[in-house]
């Protein structure tokens, strides 16, 4: 006789699946964690945990140990956001998506300008990456109300304000504008790259975020 017999056997499948369950479960705890874990490793500097770390040990452990808290807050919150209920704290209006469809065109043209070293926009804003974050997390806070989206957009909201207010203050990395090194052209193509990428990403928005967009209103 044995005890075991008509009971069911734990196989790779049924861990998995009570691994997919305890994530689910777990998912609001899960993107918390993750957006402490990546928030709190891009403050690093204003936390006084940069220069600890490089004095201790050396600027490449530095950088090794913020990627590897970046990498795996990312893995949480993308994890955690897939698999969130959906908790509605308010009700947004339909007819004024719109309003953020639109303020995403700037947002996306200051992540262009950012690579784009004769740019007047990225000369003159210093950090266009940090607001063109600040307008991004605007922009998907005025569309979702719902708890996993709020908790996910504010606090890159949060974040964005507290590097801006911490860069400006301690006036790090504001060289003074080199009219030599800055070309209009560079903005005409920041301007023109950045509504082509706004194009696609409008149109594969839902293969690339599970969301798609509608522009029927």
């Amino acid at each position: 006789w044995n005890p075991q017999e008509g009971l069911e056997q734990p196989t790779q499948k049924n861990h998995y699946l009570l691994f997919l369950r305890t994530v689910r479960e777990n998912s609001m705890l899960l993107l918390g964690l993750g957006l402490c874990l990546f928030i709190g490793a891009q403050l690093f500097s204003e936390l006084g945990l940069k220069a600890a770390i490089c004095a201790k040990h050396s600027l490449g452990s530095y950088k090794l140990i913020h990627r590897l808290i970046s990498l795996l807050g990312l893995i949480f919150i993308v994890w955690g956001r897939s698999n969130a209920p959906f908790i509605t704290l308010w009700q947004p209006r339909f007819e004024l998506q719109f309003i953020s469809q639109i303020v995403m065109i700037p947002s996306i043209i200051l992540v262009v300008s950012a690579y784009l070293p004769g740019s007047a926009i990225r000369q003159e804003l210093v950090h266009p990456l940090l607001f063109a974050t600040l307008i991004w997390s605007l922009a998907h806070l005025w569309a979702n109300a719902d708890l996993a989206s709020v908790m996910l957009f504010g606090s890159f909201l949060l974040w964005s304000l507290i590097k801006l207010y911490c860069l400006f203050r301690a006036q790090i990395n504001l060289p003074e504008l080199n009219s030599s090194t800055v070309h209009f052209g560079w903005d005409v193509l920041a301007i023109t790259l950045g509504f082509l990428l706004y194009g696609f990403i409008a149109l594969y928005h839902g293969q690339l975020f599970g969301i798609g967009l509608s522009f029927a209103y």
